[in-house]
């Protein structure tokens, strides 16, 4: 019996390899794609500490009189928190600065994963007066900082905000126009564009700088230059006060979290507040600016089916110097109220973390010929899927509007068995030159007995273009990685990678690459979600037979059945010393592979042995005779047909596996010597072991060659075998 379930269950190893092997496939297609949507920041606070700040010999009346810079920082440390999730972890660095930036006084990026980590943050943060303002010291230190604290195989986005007065000095004495000049050159040649070591993907930073000056000495004459190193991120605070400042912050975060920003409201004690939470809104940031002459004030907030959160109750609290920030997790849709104790008057503000639409294909820049293959994601910004709410149904629609003016409506399917991945069900065709403005919305359901309205809008204008782009040929959605191969099963596979360079839809001939170095043009890099890596970067070399790039791409640990990204990036060379940069990604799957056979059939033969060991362990020896064709085993089987197929094991050195416990007995006239399974003291035991033929073609023991107490008889090449207990 015991030898039927063993097989049984090695069968069901099998079987279950086979069928995880096949639902793996499935899930790895490239529609069925998810992946997070929420970009991980290490975000540098950058803080002017110079004597112009807090007030010196050479400037009296100071800048930043009330140190609201501090106040900032531990502000936004608090903001930024509220943000941060095990899926996606943002990290904060402080970068004090004046003449230099003494090691002593920095705080290097640290991952703001719990409030606690916050608060010794915060408790860091202080007042400093260090001499001039040297702006490029603090820009590199911030960098170097960055440099240094990479995660290998992440992808994290770098953003700067400086707090300053905005005038650049040290004791080199240059001029301002010197000053902002050597702050350009940096930020042109280190912050923009950076490749990192390992990473075929460009970074840059974004900087943002919000200006602290109280007597209006400086601002005013360097916002301009500002603006332009920023991008227009550059902005003042008009007062010096925490509502002010958080308007400020409040336009970063929208910025870089795509947050829906509320208004300021007042709510005295005893009056009721009530605003509306739309569905679908993956976190609610409630910001209270309370009177810091009464002392105690709380509020307690009322869902809309009527139960009461306080602070401590259900409700993520962190305060500032009379800021306080509320972070309401998943809240529910409908009308909240809000009320104030014990007495006085507090200001209300409700920033919105709504779950994002995003258009993840195509890209902004698409190259003319090739067809608008069109992809959407409904998601929260962690991927996770959205739970779906029978009282608010949502749809999507899509339309496209061509250079010639005539709009197309593709029809969105969404990918069967993954909610939130929505692809066109037929790509548009190839795109004409011109802009194309894609507009996605999300519609909801009746909210609120106010009819249907649109949660999420997403524009994207795709502007195609004559460009030169990469067309992968291996891998791609029809031509899928193979994980295992049979002749390297124990081994990932390296990953092969060919495609062309094309431009309008048609090759790129050799007549027009011969000038460039081609074996240096392509770029390729494998990354399973966005910044995830699994491969390292490689140059594609020239294949001039076939006019096309290739490389090989030796794959990590973490390349597993799941969809991928052929990510590849090229620069062209052109006039005046400037490049064609193109990225794109193209997806495909990994699977299996045939390999994976070889790991079924090793593991199912496996555990037969084991099996098989545990056996011959357990059971006792066996007492009887061998016959075959009713003539008595004795010495060499020479005489007897199926003697050059199968043997009967009697001598331990022939044995096709250790055996355990073996004994050898000797036989009379009537039988021959042969090796029994376990121990004397069970030799008149009521458990029989059995009598193994062994197959020496096969090279196994079949479990129908066994003899034992049941069956006392088989048939191997039409000889009858027979034990007589």
């Amino acid at each position: 019996m015991i030898r039927y379930l063993m097989f049984i269950l090695a069968l069901a190893v099998a079987c279950c390899g086979g069928y995880f092997a096949y639902k793996s496939y499935e899930a790895s297609k490239p529609e069925t794609q998810i992946q997070s949507t929420r970009p991980k920041f290490d975000i540098f606070l950058i803080i002017d500490h110079s004597g112009s700040m807090k007030g010196d010999s050479m400037d009296p009346i100071p800048s930043d009189p009330q140190g609201i810079r501090v106040t900032a920082a531990k502000y936004f440390v608090d903001y930024l928190q509220n943000f941060s999730d095990p899926t996606s972890v943002h990290r904060i660095s402080i970068i004090n600065f004046g003449s230099d930036t003494p090691e002593d006084k920095q705080i290097p990026l640290t991952p703001l994963n719990t409030p606690q980590k916050a608060k010794e943050i915060k408790d860091k943060i202080q007042e400093y007066s260090l001499g001039y303002t040297n702006f490029l010291q603090a820009i590199s230190k911030a960098h170097e900082f960055f440099l240094k604290d990479q995660i290998s195989g992440e992808l994290r986005q770098p953003v700067i905000i400086i707090f300053t007065d905005g005038e650049p000095k040290d004791a080199r004495g240059k001029s301002k126009e010197f000053y902002f000049k050597e702050l350009e050159d940096y930020i042109n040649n280190n912050l923009k564009n950076m490749k990192l070591p390992g990473v075929a993907r460009q970074l840059s930073y974004k900087m943002y700088v919000i200006g602290l000056d109280a007597r209006g000495a400086y601002w005013k004459r360097d916002e301009a230059k500002w603006n332009q190193l920023t991008s227009n991120g550059a902005s003042l605070l008009a007062q010096a006060s925490e509502e002010e400042l958080e308007a400020r912050y409040g336009k970063i975060i929208e910025t870089l979290f795509s947050t829906q920003a509320g208004e300021w409201k007042d709510l005295k004690a005893g009056d009721e507040l009530e605003f509306d939470i739309p569905p679908y809104v993956e976190k609610a940031i409630i910001t209270v600016k309370k009177d810091l002459k009464i002392q105690n004030q709380k509020i307690a907030l009322q869902t809309p089916n009527g139960e009461l959160l306080t602070e401590g109750n259900k409700l993520q609290l962190s305060s500032g110097a009379g800021v306080s920030l509320y972070a309401i997790v998943e809240p529910q849709a409908g009308k909240w109220k809000l009320n104030l104790t014990p007495s006085g008057k507090v200001r209300f503000k409700n920033d919105l973390l709504p779950i994002r639409l995003e258009i993840t294909k195509p890209q902004p820049i698409h190259p003319v010929g090739e067809p608008l293959d069109l992809s959407v994601t409904f998601l929260r910004s962690d991927g996770h899927l959205i739970t779906p709410l029978a009282q608010y149904p949502i749809s999507l629609s899509v339309s496209v509007k061509k250079p010639d003016g005539t709009i197309v409506r593709p029809t969105l399917k969404e990918v069967f068995g993954r909610p939130g991945f929505y692809r066109a069900e037929n790509p548009l065709p190839a795109a004409t030159e011109g802009i194309h403005e894609i507009t996605c919305e999300v519609n909801v359901g009746s909210f609120l007995q106010t009819g249907n309205f649109t949660l999420s809008k997403t524009v994207l204008p795709v502007d195609a273009k004559p460009i030169i782009y990469f067309k992968p040929i291996v891998p791609s959605g029809n031509e899928p990685h193979s994980l295992w191969n049979i002749p390297t099963f124990w081994k990932r596979s390296p990953i092969i990678v060919e495609g062309r360079l094309m431009r309008a839809g048609k090759d790129l001939s050799a007549s027009e690459t011969a000038a460039y170095n081609r074996n240096e043009l392509v770029l390729a890099q494998v990354e399973r979600e966005k910044s995830l890596w699994v491969t390292g970067v490689e140059f594609l070399k020239y294949q001039e037979s076939s006019n096309s790039f290739r490389g090989v791409l030796q794959p990590g640990s973490n390349l597993y059945p799941a969809p991928h990204n052929l990510f590849t990036r090229i620069e062209i060379p052109i006039i005046g010393g400037l490049k064609q940069v193109r990225e794109d990604n193209a997806e495909f799957a990994v699977r299996y592979g045939s390999g994976v056979i070889v790991w079924i059939i090793l593991a199912y033969f496996l555990l037969y042995a084991i099996g098989q060991l545990l056996l011959r362990i357990l059971r006792g020896p066996l007492v009887g005779q061998l016959s075959v064709r009713n003539k008595p085993l004795s010495g060499r089987l020479s005489g007897l047909g199926f003697y050059n197929k199968c043997k009967i094991i009697s001598n331990k050195r022939k044995f096709v596996m250790p055996w355990i416990n073996a004994k050898r007995y000797d036989g009379d006239a009537r039988g021959p010597t042969f090796w029994v399974i376990g121990s004397s003291q069970r030799m008149h035991g009521k458990t029989m072991p059995a009598i193994i033929v062994y197959h020496r073609i096969l090279g196994v023991i079949p479990w129908w060659t066994k003899l034992h107490k049941s069956k006392t008889s088989t048939i191997i090449n039409n000889a009858a075998i027979n034990w007589h207990p």
